[in-house]
């Protein structure tokens, strides 16, 4: 009887009745290696959205540049108090490039919008408020857009 316990235990702490407790460490290891996979996938989709996200950056910075650079020249509330979005229209042509696409907008207090329609594309807006000029008051928001 002692010999026989001696031989059950000798034979559990050498691993030959351990099958279930192998399975269960493979089923842990497809688990992890599943988890990770899925893990990764995310990250690289969320990395390609970020990368599409940024690659507007450069029409952010075009159009950006050029409002300011209109603004400090005076351009913009000439334009905006005579409604000319066709003469704003041609004053950018010379400041964004010319692989991009662009058309301007002048919006009131209304919701009156003065421009050309937009294409069906993914278009980015810049806008630019004035309140009027010195001694004539007519909000308006000046809109920018780009496109390729």
């Amino acid at each position: 009887m002692e010999l026989s316990l001696s031989f059950d235990l000798l034979r559990k702490k050498t691993g030959q009745e351990t099958g279930n407790k192998n399975l269960k460490g493979i089923m842990h290891m497809i688990e992890a290696v599943v988890a990770i996979t899925m893990i990764m996938t995310f990250l690289l989709l969320l990395r390609s959205k970020i990368q599409t996200a940024t690659d507007t950056g450069l029409e952010q910075a075009i159009a950006a540049q050029a409002l300011k650079t209109a603004d400090k020249q005076n351009l913009l509330r000439g334009y905006a108090i005579e409604e000319d979005h066709l003469g704003l229209n041609a004053q950018f042509d010379a400041v964004v490039p010319a692989e991009f696409n662009h058309t301007t907008r002048l919006c009131y207090v209304g919701d009156r919008c003065i421009g050309d329609a937009l294409p069906d594309k993914n278009v980015f807006t810049a806008s630019y408020v004035i309140a009027g000029n010195e001694t004539y008051f007519k909000p308006a928001q000046i809109l920018l857009h780009i496109w390729r």
